[in-house]
């Protein structure tokens, strides 16, 4: 699973994220299959993981995983090539 669907996960899911965020479903579901979520909604994909209790910085991270990696899936905009280079 990509960092994308991981965080689209914690945060209830696609329809869940899709309700909060006042977006398409289809829309969500583009993020998951495409890897990433576009940087400038970011905003509010942290606004609802701060209501939600869900911190994003660990969200799909692994045991084994530098911090590094896990706080450049912070910024939400890399592709899941890109974050596991980081790794």
């Amino acid at each position: 699973m990509t960092s994308a669907a991981h965080i689209i996960a914690a945060l209830g899911g696609t329809s869940a994220v899709a309700r909060e965020l006042d977006v398409p479903a289809s829309t969500v579901s583009s993020w998951k299959s495409g890897g990433s979520i576009p940087r400038w909604r970011m905003a509010g994909i942290t606004s609802l993981a701060k209501s939600l209790g869900v911190d994003l910085d660990v969200v799909g991270a692994t045991d084994n995983a530098p911090a590094s990696a896990a706080s450049s899936r912070k910024s939400g905009d890399l592709t899941a090539a890109q974050q596991s280079e980081a790794a």
